[in-house]
C-alpha cells in the first residue's frame, strides 16, 4: 500500500499528499461502521458463545458455554434488554462430575417459536470418556428443561452446527470429534432431528458417522455445489486439511464421504461463500499459518480452481460470515490475536480490511454474528476465555450503557501491529524524529503512515505516538508532516 510514496520528494505539497493519499487509500481510515463494545461477565472459561431467542422479548439473547465455571462446567444466559445490551448473567450448571463442556449450538429444535440449545460435552463418568450432546429444550419462559443426553461412538467433540442437513423439514445436528481407540483419527456425526405428524419433536438419533481427517476442528453448513441438499465443510487443524461432505437429499445416508479439498496449512475455519449473481459459491478458508484467507472459486460443481490468497490478520482463531454493510455482498468478521476486524466483501469475490472492531485487549475465542439490537443489520459478538466475559459490538451503533457494572472496552478505527498496545509517546520529542538526529526524513514519515495503517509496529518509531495510546493518528502524522517542513522545534 502506497508503494508510490518513495517517488515523492520533499515540496511541501507533496509530503502533505503522501499523508492524504494514504489516509484515502486505507479502508481503516473510515467513519467506523461499528459503535463502542460493551462487555458482559460470564461464568468462567467460555468456550462458545450463539445467538438465540430464549424469551418473548424483543432482541436476540446470548448463550455461552462454559468450561470452568464457579461450579464447574455451566451455561451463562445473557437476556437481551431489547437494545442490543444485556443484562447481568444468569448460569445454569451443567454437572460436573459427569461432562466436560466443548462446544454449543442453538435453534428451534421443536418449531415452537422458541430457540433451543445442544451442547457437545465429553461424559467422563464412563471410561473411555464417550461423546454426547445434551439437549436443552425451551420451556417457553425463559428457561430450560431437564437436558437429553444424545450418545455419540467417539469422544472430544470440537464442534456442533444445527441445520436441516436431511431436508424433511426438522434441524438436525452435526458433530466433529475424535474416534475411540483410533489415535489422531475424527469422525463426524450427523444426529437427525425426529418428527411426529410432520412435526419436529426436538428429539434426535445418531443416524451416520464417517471417518474425517485426524483432529476435526470445526465445520459449516450450506449447499456448496447448488444442488439445494446442504454440504458440509470440516476443518480439520492439526491435520491440516479441509473436507467436503456434500449432501445426497437420501435419508439415512445423508452426506456423502469426504472429499479432501485442501492439504498442508493449518486451517481455522472452512466457510461457504454465495455471492451475487455467481451460478456457485466459493469456499473461504481462514488459515493460523501466515494469516491467509484462501478462496477457492469453483469452475464446474465440486471442481475447484487454484486458490488465490491475502493476508488478513496476526494469529487469527476464527471467522464468521455475514452481509454487514448494506450492499449484498457477504463480509466476514475475523478474530485473531488483534482482536476481531470486519473485512469488506467485494462482488468478485475479493474482501479489502474494513476496520477494528474489537481492539486485542481481549483474547477473543468465539464468535457469533447475529441481529442484536433488531435494526436489521448484523451485529458481533465474541467470548473471551481467559478474561471470562462476552464482547458486544452492534453495527452503527453504540452498545447502550447499563446500570450493571460490567466493563467496557473502547474501540480503535486502526489495526496495530501488536495485540496489547503499550503507550510509549513521548510528547517531548520531535514528532517523526525516528533516530533522534532532530530531522523528520520522507523515509520516516513512510514508516509513520506504516505504523498508522498496521503494517509496522508502534515500537518501531515511538516519536510517531505523541499520546501514547499505541496508535498513530492522523494529526499525528500531520505533525510530523509539519516538522519535516520546518524542522523540529528543539532544532
Amino acid at each position: 500500500m502506497c508503494s508510490g510514496v518513495v517517488l515523492v520528494r520533499r515540496a511541501g505539497f507533496l509530503l502533505i499528499w503522501v499523508v492524504w493519499i494514504c489516509v484515502v487509500a486505507s479502508p481503516g481510515w473510515a467513519v467506523p461502521r461499528f459503535g463502542r463494545p460493551g462487555a458482559y461477565t460470564v461464568d468462567g472459561a467460555p468456550v462458545g458463545i450463539r445467538a438465540a431467542t430464549i424469551d418473548s422479548k424483543s432482541g436476540r439473547d446470548l448463550v455461552t458455554a462454559n468450561e470452568a465455571g464457579v461450579e464447574g462446567p455451566s451455561l451463562s444466559i445473557l437476556i437481551n434488554r431489547g437494545n442490543g445490551s444485556f443484562f447481568p448473567q444468569e448460569p445454569m450448571t451443567v454437572n460436573a462430575a459427569k461432562y466436560i463442556v466443548q462446544a454449543i449450538a442453538s435453534g428451534d429444535f421443536n418449531a415452537d417459536g422458541r430457540d433451543d440449545l445442544a451442547v457437545a460435552v465429553d461424559d467422563i463418568s464412563v471410561f473411555p470418556p464417550r461423546a454426547a450432546v445434551l439437549v436443552y429444550l425451551n420451556t417457553g419462559s425463559g428457561d430450560f428443561a431437564e437436558p437429553v443426553d444424545v450418545r455419540l461412538s467417539g469422544f472430544f467433540p470440537r464442534a456442533i452446527e444445527a441445520a436441516d442437513v436431511t431436508g424433511d423439514g426438522a434441524l438436525d445436528l452435526v458433530v466433529v470429534h475424535a474416534q475411540s481407540g483410533a489415535p489422531a483419527a475424527g469422525l463426524v456425526s450427523l444426529l437427525s432431528g425426529q418428527r411426529s405428524g410432520g412435526t419436529p419433536t426436538g428429539a434426535f438419533s445418531v443416524t451416520e458417522s464417517s471417518p474425517v481427517g485426524s483432529t476435526p476442528s470445526a465445520l459449516s453448513v450450506g449447499d456448496l455445489d447448488g444442488d439445494t441438499h446442504l454440504d458440509v465443510a470440516v476443518t480439520d487443524q492439526g491435520g491440516g486439511a479441509v473436507y467436503l461432505l456434500y449432501g445426497t437429499g437420501m435419508a439415512g445416508d445423508a452426506l456423502a464421504p469426504p472429499v479432501e479439498v485442501m492439504a498442508g496449512a493449518t486451517p481455522i475455519a472452512a466457510l461457504i461463500d454465495a455471492l451475487p449473481g455467481a451460478v456457485l459459491p466459493q469456499l473461504l478458508v481462514g488459515t493460523r499459518s501466515g494469516g491467509k484467507l484462501l478462496r477457492f472459486a469453483q469452475t464446474a460443481p465440486r471442481v475447484f480452481a487454484a486458490p488465490s490468497e491475502q493476508r488478513i490478520g496476526f494469529v487469527p482463531v476464527t471467522m464468521g460470515l455475514a452481509e454487514l454493510t448494506g450492499d449484498d455482498v457477504e463480509d466476514f468478521v475475523l478474530l485473531s490475536a488483534l482482536g476481531a476486524d470486519l473485512w469488506v466483501g467485494a462482488a468478485d469475490g475479493s474482501f479489502n480490511f474494513g476496520e477494528s472492531i474489537i481492539a486485542g485487549d481481549d483474547a477473543l475465542s468465539a464468535l457469533t454474528l447475529a441481529d442484536l439490537n433488531g435494526d436489521a443489520t448484523i451485529d458481533v459478538a465474541a467470548s473471551a476465555t481467559t478474561q471470562d466475559r462476552v464482547v458486544v459490538a452492534l453495527n452503527g451503533a453504540d452498545v447502550p450503557l447499563t446500570p450493571s457494572p460490567t466493563p467496557t472496552i473502547t474501540p480503535t478505527s486502526l489495526r496495530t501491529a501488536t495485540a496489547s498496545p503499550t503507550p510509549t509517546g513521548d510528547a517531548g520529542a520531535c514528532a517523526g524524529d525516528c533516530d533522534g538526529d532532530a530531522q523528520v526524513s520522507i523515509n520516516e514519515l513512510i514508516q509513520g503512515v506504516n505504523i498508522a495503517l498496521g503494517n509496522v509496529a508502534v515500537a518501531s518509531c515511538a516519536a510517531f505516538d505523541r499520546d501514547g495510546n499505541g496508535q498513530v493518528t492522523v494529526n499525528e502524522l500531520i505533525a510530523a508532516v509539519n516538522n519535516a517542513l520546518g524542522g523540529c522545534p528543539s532544532a
